[in-house]
């Protein structure tokens, strides 16, 4: 009965113990797809008259399919690919290929720095060209002309990626996760040929472009620091953020509001709900054109794992208001993970990935018995509506808190108290700022007579959040460094964490 309740939930569990498993230990592909072929077979037969045991041998099935996925879809081995780019490592080689990704433009030193995802067609060394087929990512110093989409020829030094930290987060790994291998410098003097215009999908072209108009709003009516800051809250931009401004956001633990996430596309998603509803569109039609203003948007912010993420988590739950189906938001969530398991099983291992869906699933399942318990404890029955937002804002923050703090201590050694206030004082911020980036963007480019009240707008957001955080960072004990967590550390601080929240529900449930 509760697996049919929350199916979803289920079959995300299984596949993330076979994705686990696959990790953790080697099987022949052929052996894995036989044992998968086999529970299936064993689960159909006994469906009828043993619908338990049935049961019990689906599971089974999903956990090794989550093993198979795993297999089939993690990085192959070195030896086993084709066109590898190996030979060519720590020399100088000429390529051929399309940028598949947004061009990034950042400063080094004096000059400019241009990042970007290059498809390799051919490699050219000693006067010979020949055919190999790989994503590197590619820096090209000085200055560029470069877009999405743009059939180039340069050339540089190709060299595989290394971690810049003895930590437990690995750039190798991460770039891995996205299907790349080697990496390209193109010096300053080298030349960069472009061979054909716009080769890229119309669709992302035009995001791409949209992104580049939006770029220029913030520049020309924001400061350096501003600008950056509207870039990174709408539309991705992380890089061109200073190192000093980041480190408060990392240290006061809020450095989720730089990146795009869940409550970004929330906000998004309310905005253009609200504007279509303004617009008088008929209910189903507007969520439908919500799914896909969704979507471009995702393309426009690079269409990052996280924002694919919160993306589908938020396209699921509008098919579900499409449908009119009571909406059950765990068996929602389960299903959006699911489907990003499905895509890239290596997506369970990311950090971003397990603090995004921690962080929701904690929400729905431990904020409504804590929120009651605090009410009843504290016996408060009326509540003006700004203490209650208050308190509402206060009991996520604690109930996110400590369901993620294990994560965060095993990635990045760090413990941060103070972020328990700092989302309470920084979360109801960001919509207002997101409100007036849009606002800016969209009169910048359509009535600039009114896109400095929006830019004055955008300021006085900024600088509150900035003064808030730069405050925060000075609390004593706020931060604190570890010298080493553990796996063990991280799974016994689960368990503990989720024993408390069943104290905490159970209290509710006698009190009330």
């Amino acid at each position: 009965m509760e697996f049919r309740k929350k199916p979803f939930a289920f079959l995300f569990c299984f596949l993330s113990a076979g994705i686990v498993i696959g990790y953790g230990t080697r099987w022949p592909i052929t052996g894995v797809l036989g044992a998968y072929a086999f529970f299936i077979i064993l689960s159909l037969a006994l469906s009828y008259r043993y619908p338990r045991v049935s049961f019990l041998f689906l599971a089974v099935s999903f956990v090794v399919l989550g093993m198979l996925l795993f297999q089939a879809h993690g990085p192959m081995p070195r030896k086993a690919r084709r066109n590898d780019l190996r030979p060519y490592y720590y020399r100088t080689a000429a390529v051929q290929g399309v940028i598949v990704s947004h061009v990034q433009k950042r400063k080094f030193l004096r000059s400019d720095k241009y990042v970007f995802i290059l498809d390799v067609w051919r490699v050219k060394q000693d006067g010979v060209w020949r055919e190999r087929r790989e994503k590197v990512l590619a820096s090209a110093f000085g200055p560029r002309d470069l877009f999405y989409g743009d059939v180039i020829e340069t050339s540089g030094k190709l060299y595989p990626p290394f971690n810049f930290f003895k930590d437990t987060f690995s750039y190798k790994d991460h770039l891995a996760r996205k299907g790349i291998h080697t990496l390209l410098s193109v010096k300053a003097k080298a030349p960069v040929v472009i061979l054909a215009r716009r080769k890229g999908g119309r669709v992302m072209q035009a995001a791409m472009w949209v992104k580049e108009r939006c770029k220029d709003v913030f520049v020309r009516y924001l400061t350096a620091n501003e600008s950056a800051i509207a870039q990174a809250i709408l539309l991705g931009d992380r890089y061109l953020v200073p190192k000093e401004l980041k480190a408060l956001f990392v240290s006061t633990g809020t450095m989720h509001i730089l990146v795009i996430s869940g409550m970004h596309i929330g906000v998004m998603a309310f905005l253009i709900l609200f504007l279509f509803q303004a617009l008088s569109i008929k209910r189903s039609v507007r969520i439908i054109l919500t799914i896909l203003s969704l979507s471009f948007y995702a393309l426009l912010t690079g269409a990052q794992p996280p924002v694919l993420r919160a993306t589908l988590m938020a396209c699921v739950f509008l098919c579900g208001m499409l449908l009119e189906r009571q909406e059950d938001h765990v068996n929602s969530l389960a299903l959006a993970g699911v489907v990003l398991l499905l895509v890239n099983p290596w997506n369970l291992l990311d950090a971003g990935f397990q603090l995004s869906f921690m962080s929701v699933l904690s929400i729905l399942c431990f904020y409504p018995s804590t929120y009651r318990l605090a009410r009843r404890v504290l016996r408060l029955k009326v509540l003006p509506r700004w203490a209650d937002f208050f308190l509402q804002s206060l009991i996520v923050s604690i109930v996110v808190w400590i369901s993620i703090a294990g994560i965060i201590a095993y990635y990045f050694r760090l413990v941060t108290p103070v972020t328990v206030i700092a989302n309470v004082l920084l979360v109801p911020l960001l919509a207002p700022m997101m409100i007036s980036c849009a606002g800016l963007v969209i009169s910048g480019i359509t009535v600039p007579v009114i896109a400095p009240a929006f830019a004055a707008l955008t300021k006085i957001t900024f600088n509150t959040m900035v003064a808030i955080v730069l405050w925060l960072s000075k609390v004593p004990f706020g931060s604190m460094r570890l010298p080493v967590f553990s796996l063990w550390q991280v799974i016994g601080y689960s368990v503990a964490g989720i024993l408390f929240f069943v104290l905490i529900g159970r209290l509710a449930k006698r009190l009330t």
